[in-house]
């Protein structure tokens, strides 16, 4: 948690704001790619060199990641805005500031938490449905789930160019519709074809979404403030997912499993829903955003002393 925080708000600093989108999404290409190859990987090694073996190279395999950041050219230094150094509960005060008063902080923010809640609620019930109701085998139902990082791969890749030739505000909102959408296979599914098809495409979809919105965050921000939206706006997203279980165990209770599926997937309108009423979809360049320019945004939250 406190890698992903930090290095979404150092991207800023080694990518010129014009080129968010593709430093984003290389970022997002090699971390699909990892979850491709990985557990394949994975599970060769510990055939060939058995599992105690293998955590000492997983542990390496962190040493190298070390190395590889200490090669970073670009220094880490304090903007020269930051203001005077500022206690912990006034960094927590300007981070929810900053996410309230600025109206694409305020969307994307909204938009991960209902996307998460609803996300959790269908991931919780989908094994159970899959292989007690439809039958499917464990080796069947992980080959479905795992399409979604194929789908993830080929989304990180093919981002830029559409946000290119469509405009980031409506690639955005398109890639949110399809991770949106596609769960609603997987109540209507009488086999594994529709799982697979649904995580394949949800997996494409909100990649894209992803990347627009992390862009969209580290282009509105002030650096000496990015740290601390990060930081809130995981927070605040994360909190959706063990409430998305809660709520999915007591609505399968109440309603059976897969209507309780149909819940999940109409509430993954809400997202779309959030993108469609907002500044988003209008937004062709988020670098023509200037975070530094005063005004009704996150520079309301101004530095100072706790």
């Amino acid at each position: 948690m406190v890698f992903d925080v930090a290095y979404l708000s150092y991207l800023p600093a080694v990518v010129p704001r014009n080129l968010l989108v593709d430093g984003n999404s290389a970022l997002s290409v090699s971390a699909s790619a990892a979850d491709v190859g990985g557990p394949g990987i994975a599970g060769g090694l510990v055939q060939v060199l058995g599992a105690p073996v293998v955590l000492l190279v997983d542990a390496a395999s962190f040493a190298a990641s070390v190395v590889t950041l200490t090669r970073i050219g670009t220094a880490d230094s304090a903007p020269s805005d930051a203001g005077p150094p500022v206690g912990p509960r006034r960094q927590v005060r300007d981070g929810v500031a900053a996410v309230l008063r600025d109206p694409y902080l305020r969307t994307i923010s909204l938009e991960a938490f209902t996307y998460n809640l609803f996300a959790q609620f269908g991931e919780t019930l989908i094994a159970l449905y899959a292989l007690s109701r439809l039958g499917l085998g464990a080796g069947t139902l992980g080959l479905c789930v795992s399409l979604g990082s194929v789908g993830a791969l080929a989304g990180a890749v093919v981002a830029p160019r559409v946000v290119r030739r469509f405009g980031f505000g409506p690639t955005f909102v398109a890639g949110t519709t399809l991770g949106c959408v596609a769960p609603v296979l997987v109540p209507l599914a009488g086999g594994p074809v529709s799982i697979a098809v649904s995580y394949l495409v949800t997996g494409f979809g909100v990649t894209i979404s992803v990347i627009g919105s992390v862009t969209l965050r580290q282009s509105v921000t002030p650096a000496h403030l990015l740290g601390r939206v990060n930081a809130v706006m995981r927070l605040a997203s994360y909190t959706a997912i063990p409430v998305g279980s809660l709520a999915a165990g007591l609505v399968a209770t109440a309603v059976g499993l897969r209507a309780a599926l149909f819940v999940g997937a109409a509430g993954l309108l809400l997202p779309v829903l959030v993108l469609l009423f907002s500044p988003v979809p209008r937004l062709r360049d988020p670098a023509v955003l200037d975070p530094d320019v005063p005004g009704p945004g996150v520079l309301d939250a101004a530095p100072g002393r706790d």
